[in-house]
């Protein structure tokens, strides 16, 4: 029987790939259904309207569809971002925030590793606003894009009553709260006082 397992990762031949109008290299999801192994192609999260969820639970959308980021550190880098929309950020105070009980080297090479994960991914399937450059990382989220920046517009208008139910609506959660990362205390914080005059 031929296998296809190499390095605990599935390498199909190019004949079949060809046979099944597939690429070299292009993403492939696997799972079993009825006891059978399914292969079929990653679905195309490139284009469509763009959300991206911080309060409570952390979320990428397209369309009102979730974007799958299962890497947890991957996940956890785009919340960062996020909160932190538009700002630069610089790799080695990045590297330390997702890794800090690493060494500097270590938490550096995890960094480097993980960026080039996320733009092997990026570049054909998910195609959100990052920027890598030298000077750091950045995302580029428009105000509509991200819940945060609605939730931060809707107060500043909240003197009108529909505005302030629209915001409060907005609240899912104080931010982050569900992922547990330490570095969002302080944007719970801000928010939760906030969401608190709200409702005053």
């Amino acid at each position: 029987m031929k296998t296809w397992l190499k390095n605990d990762k599935i390498q199909l031949p190019k004949q079949l790939l060809c046979q099944l109008v597939w690429a070299e290299g292009e993403e492939l999801e696997v799972m079993v259904a009825n006891k059978k192994l399914v292969i079929e192609k990653a679905s195309d999260f490139s284009e469509g309207t763009l959300f991206v969820r911080c309060f409570g639970t952390f979320s990428v959308e397209r369309n009102g569809c979730e974007i799958p980021v299962r890497n947890k550190k991957l996940r956890e880098l785009l919340a960062f971002l996020a909160v932190e929309n538009k700002k630069y950020q610089s790799k080695p105070f990045l590297a330390h925030t997702l890794w800090p009980n690493s060494d500097k080297i270590h938490a550096m090479d995890s960094l480097y590793k993980l960026l080039k994960y996320f733009q092997r991914h990026n570049s054909h399937i998910w195609k959100l606003p990052v920027e890598i450059e030298r000077a750091g990382i950045r995302i580029c989220l428009e105000p509509e894009e991200l819940d945060l920046e609605i939730f931060r517009t809707l107060y500043q208008l909240s003197g009108d009553a529909d505005l302030r139910n629209q915001a409060r609506l907005l609240y899912r959660g104080a931010v982050l709260e569900r992922e547990c990362y330490e570095w969002s205390i302080i944007s719970q914080m801000q928010y939760e006082i906030m969401y608190e005059n709200l409702n005053k």
